[in-house]
């Protein structure tokens, strides 16, 4: 259930080349860096999105300590207490203790398979007056669902309809084979702040995240990052440039890409074949949403996991207002353990045999 990829999924060959020229080129690295982040590194961003065309310049782009603080200094930006907050329904459970902290009520937007509820986002429109939607458009987490063109030229509507921000979370982006628009590039950061992350790709170590957006909003949340934390690291911001100009960065990403489909193919059949019901079946990033009937409360069943040495994704720790549910997160790249497959069958049997012996006393 966690959220990140095993180390040999990474590409720490390049993280050790970036170190080793990093180090042999001696730059001065003994002081704060800029308040930006490393510049080169910036124009590689502004370039990478520039192919999925969102035009931006380096200075549009703000280099942070991964997407956490990305999310943050957003927050504090956009955010107020008592502000109405949209947010994806299942979502990112530390985004949900992030806006609660700063005194946001908080409302979900269901998630489908194909994007969004639609529906009830329109119906909470008309009840509610929200600031910002907080949203993973592409291969959200935990539900690896991915919003339409379609939903997201409504959701663009509907944020100039009701006058709200959208805070688009793409950190999973370089994990999607396909083409597609983004939020932000349809938009071109009018009323979208892009937020995006090398972590999940490269290393979680290095921490090294970004944000794109419009020049006067740029500007403040500049000022915030200084006021929180100062400058970035630019000793990570540089080790990640290197990684993302080696010449085997491309490489890297397509037999990712590839691995992690086989992974979706191997595991989804796996989890079909005990009876599991799958939310959506992507093909292509970290995480299958999943329910077994048998196994109705996925908390209690990953505390026993717990003790068995397995650490499972409970759905209630992503649900905007917690409550017993069994849905689980798997993350395709860990769960091809056998433990945790016969920890499961074995949880099922027991299930269907208690199923069993309250039918018969009834």
């Amino acid at each position: 259930g966690c959220g990140w990829l095993p180390h040999d999924w990474l590409f720490g060959d390049a993280v050790k080349r970036s170190m080793r020229q990093l180090s042999s080129d001696g730059p001065e690295l003994d002081g704060y860096g800029l308040p930006h982040g490393h510049m080169a590194l910036r124009m590689v961003v502004a370039e990478s999105l520039a192919e999925h065309h969102l035009a931006v310049d380096a200075d549009q782009v703000l280099l942070t300590q991964g997407s956490s603080q990305a999310l943050d200094l957003v927050a504090r930006r956009l955010v107020k207490p008592g502000d109405v907050v949209l947010v994806d329904d299942p979502g990112y459970p530390n985004l949900l203790f992030m806006l609660r902290f700063a005194g946001a009520q908080v409302v979900g937007v269901p998630r489908t398979a194909t994007g969004y509820d639609l529906p009830a986002l329109e119906a909470l429109l008309a009840e509610r007056q929200p600031t910002v939607f907080f949203t993973q458009p592409r291969l959200q987490s935990p539900t690896c669902s991915v919003a339409s063109v379609a939903h997201l030229h409504r959701l663009l509507q509907l944020a100039e309809q009701h006058n709200f921000m959208l805070v688009e979370n793409d950190i999973y982006a370089d994990m999607d084979p396909g083409v597609r628009p983004s939020l932000a590039s349809l938009d071109q950061l009018n009323r979208v702040i892009y937020l995006g992350s090398f972590s999940k790709t490269i290393s979680p170590n290095l921490r090294t995240g970004f944000l794109a957006a419009r020049r006067d909003l740029l500007d403040e949340l500049v000022q915030l990052k200084m006021i929180s934390g100062l400058t970035s690291s630019e000793i990570t911001e540089r080790i990640t440039f290197g990684v993302v100009t080696d010449g085997r960065w491309r490489k890297h990403l397509k037999s990712l890409r590839e691995r992690l489909a086989e992974a979706h193919r191997t595991v989804g059949r796996r989890l079909l074949n005990l009876g599991f019901e799958l939310f959506h079946e992507p093909e292509a990033g970290m995480y299958l949403w999943a329910r077994h009937p048998d196994l109705p409360d996925s908390a209690e069943l990953s505390k026993e996991a717990t003790g068995a040495g397995i650490m499972l994704g409970p759905g209630q720790l992503f649900l905007v207002e917690p409550r017993p549910t069994g849905w689980l997160r798997f993350n395709v790249a860990f769960s091809q353990d056998e433990r945790m497959w016969r920890f499961l069958e074995q949880r099922i049997e027991m299930g269907q045999q208690v199923a069993e012996q309250g039918s018969s006393l009834a």
